[in-house]
Parts: structure tokens; C-alpha cells; sequence
């Protein structure tokens, strides 16, 4: 995860996702604000990237950017249509209708055990995603990717990106930070203030 991280956002003449600390503010993300549910996607996640690398770790530089970039291009594709079923579907009352249409656009749905005993989790092999449905509203909660590699990446992406920008040297090197701002001014043109502002 690490130098997954630092692929996305590398070291230049700034520093880069290692030297501002975001691993450890991803571990503690996760640790801390997610549920064990999600900590486990996003672990299952990060072994099917491994698997799909043939062990990340042993791939050249060049080879861990090259693969990065292709998981990122397959990511944001699967994220998109992933919104697109979600749309479609969440909120939906999950009755013999539905069932009907769900299965001529993505197969015969398989039942999943589900730790939370309220809901009734249908997976779909040929959208590779899951539904999350309440057994006592029989309404669609929750849409989700089974874990992959790309689920995985994007994840990291986001808690990168988050944690770069929140971090003193993502703050004060490569946005512009002052502690306590003086007037508001707004609509200005980036030309004339140089970088984004960290604070505000």
C-alpha cells in the first residue's frame, strides 16, 4: 500500500505521499473510522492487486507505475458503471419485478451469507457486484463491487490524496497555508494567488 501511494503521488521537488506521512494515516483511517466490513473489502482487495501483479513487490519501478496505471484506467471504468447500477437499482423494492429485470441485465444472483442478520446480500456474477437488501423493507441498501484490485486502488487513491493534502508538508508546500487568514475574497483568479489555499 505504501508504494502504491507513492506511485500516486510521487516524490518531486515536494514531498511525496511516504515522506508526508500517509501511510500511517491511512492505517489509522481504517483502523479507526471504518467498519470491520470494510476493513476486510479493502484487505481482499489489496491481496487480489497482489495476485493480479503476480507479487507487486517484485515488479521494477517501472513495472509497479505501468500496472498502477492500468488498475487506475480499469478502476474509474468500474467505478462509472458501478454508479450507473446504483442508480438504477438502489432504493428499489426487491421483489419478484426486480428480480426479473436485475436478472435479464446481469444473470441469475446468487445468495451470499451476510454477517448482518437483517439484511439478505444478493451477488451478481456477471456485474461482479453485490446488493444488500433488508429483510423487512425488502429495499435495495446498499450496491457494492465484491473486492478487487480496483475497488482496492481506489480506495488508496482517495485516502492518498486525502491524507497528502491534510498532511503539514501536502498543506504548506504544495497548497498555500496561513494559520489564520485574514479577509475573504472570492472568485479571484488562480494567477493572482499562486496556489490553492489549505485553509480557509
Amino acid at each position: 500500500m505504501s508504494e502504491v501511494a507513492q506511485i500516486i503521488i510521487p516524490k518531486t521537488d515536494t514531498a511525496g505521499a511516504k515522506e508526508a506521512g500517509v501511510p500511517g494515516f491511512i492505517d489509522q483511517i481504517l483502523r479507526e473510522c471504518y467498519k470491520e466490513k470494510d476493513q476486510q473489502r479493502y484487505l481482499e482487495g489489496l491481496k487480489a492487486f497482489d495476485e493480479e501483479a503476480n507479487s507487486f513487490m517484485d515488479l521494477n519501478p517501472a513495472e509497479q507505475v505501468e500496472f498502477v496505471k492500468k488498475i487506475n484506467k480499469e478502476a474509474v471504468e468500474q467505478w462509472r458503471a458501478l454508479e450507473g447500477i446504483k442508480k438504477k437499482f438502489m432504493g428499489k423494492i426487491y421483489d419478484d419485478q426486480f428480480s426479473t429485470d436485475a436478472e435479464k441485465e446481469f444473470g441469475t444472483a446468487e445468495q451470499v451469507a451476510s454477517a448482518d442478520t437483517s439484511r439478505l446480500t444478493s451477488f451478481y456474477r456477471t456485474g461482479n457486484f453485490n446488493m444488500s437488501i433488508d429483510k423487512k423493507t425488502k429495499k435495495v441498501l446498499e450496491v457494492f463491487r465484491n473486492p478487487d484490485a480496483r475497488n482496492f486502488f481506489m480506495t488508496t487513491k482517495e485516502l492518498t490524496v486525502s491524507g497528502f493534502f491534510t498532511s503539514e508538508p501536502g498543506a504548506t508546500t504544495v497548497l498555500q497555508y496561513e494559520a489564520v487568514p485574514g479577509a475573504f475574497h472570492g472568485c479571484l483568479p488562480l494567477s493572482e494567488v499562486g496556489k490553492t489555499w489549505a485553509t480557509s
